[in-house]
C-alpha cells in the first residue's frame, strides 16, 4: 500500500460487513490511542497483588466449609517479589507479542475500527463498532489491518524476531 493515498492518509473505501466504509491510515496519534487503550488492558500488577491479598484465599474450615483465610507472611512477599518482576518488565507496547496480543482480540478490533473510521465520522460510536464487528469476515479483518497499516507495526506471531529488530541490510554480493 505504498501510493500516494496512503502515503499522504487519504481513506480508503472498503466494504466491511456487506457496507461501505472510509477507513484511515493510522497515524502517530491513533497509535498512541491505540497504545493508551492496550496500557489499560493490562492491570498495574501491584494493584492486584494487593487486592488478592486483601481478600486471602479459601481454606476449608474446622467444620468442613469454605472460607477465606489471609496469606502467610512468605506467600504475600512472594506474591510482592512476582509483583515487582512484573512491573520491572515495563509497558507493553505495541508491536511486543503481549500488547500485539490484545489488538488482535475483539476488544482490540473494535479500537482499530473506532480509531480508523472516527477520523473521518466522529459520530461512528462504540455500538456501530461492535455492530460492524460482529458482522466481518476474518477477511475484512485482515483487510482493515492491512489499509490502516496497523500490520506494519505489530509483530508477526509466527516470526521469532520480535517486531523493530529486523535487519535491513543485505548481504554484499561479490
Amino acid at each position: 500500500m505504498n501510493d500516494v493515498a496512503s502515503l499522504t492518509g487519504c481513506p480508503h473505501t472498503v466494504k466491511l460487513g456487506g457496507a461501505p466504509f472510509q477507513v484511515y491510515p493510522l497515524t502517530i496519534q491513533d497509535l498512541g490511542t491505540l497504545q493508551a487503550w492496550v496500557d489499560g488492558q493490562f492491570p498495574d500488577p501491584f494493584d492486584t497483588v494487593n487486592q488478592e491479598i486483601e481478600r486471602g484465599r479459601f481454606a476449608l474450615g474446622d467444620d468442613g466449609k469454605p472460607t477465606r483465610v489471609p496469606y502467610s507472611v512468605a506467600q504475600q512477599q512472594y506474591m510482592l517479589k512476582c509483583a515487582m518482576e512484573q512491573k520491572e518488565k515495563g509497558k507493553h507496547l505495541i508491536g511486543t507479542p503481549e500488547a500485539d496480543s490484545k489488538l488482535h482480540t475483539m476488544e482490540g478490533v473494535k479500537q482499530l475500527l473506532l480509531v480508523s473510521i472516527r477520523k473521518g465520522d466522529p459520530t461512528f460510536s462504540d455500538a456501530q463498532a461492535d455492530e460492524l464487528y460482529r458482522k466481518m469476515s476474518v477477511g475484512d479483518v485482515q483487510q482493515l489491518v492491512a489499509i490502516t497499516h496497523l500490520d506494519m507495526v505489530t509483530s508477526d506471531p509466527k516470526d521469532p524476531t520480535p517486531s523493530g529488530t529486523k535487519s535491513t541490510s543485505r548481504r554484499r554480493r561479490r
